[in-house]
C-alpha cells in the first residue's frame, strides 16, 4: 500500500496471469486480525480520497443490508 501511495511509482494494468491461488490455501482458512482491525486506517493512509471514499461508502453500505 506505501508503494502505491509513492506517486514515483506508476501502477498498470497487464493482462497476465502472474500468480494462482487456491480456495483451501492458508489465507482462506485463517483470518488475519491485525490487518482487518487496521485495514481502514491503512486505506485511507495509503490511497487517494477517491479510492478512501469509496472503501468507506461499501463499508456503511454493508452494515444496512
Amino acid at each position: 500500500m506505501r508503494l502505491y501511495k509513492d506517486k514515483r511509482h506508476k501502477f498498470i494494468y497487464v493482462d497476465i496471469i502472474i500468480a494462482k491461488y487456491n480456495h483451501t490455501g492458508i489465507s482462506s482458512q485463517v483470518i488475519d486480525e491485525a490487518f482487518e482491525k487496521d485495514k481502514t486506517k491503512l486505506i485511507l493512509q495509503n490511497f487517494e480520497l477517491k479510492i478512501g471514499l469509496r472503501y468507506l461508502f461499501r463499508l456503511f453500505k454493508g452494515m444496512f443490508h
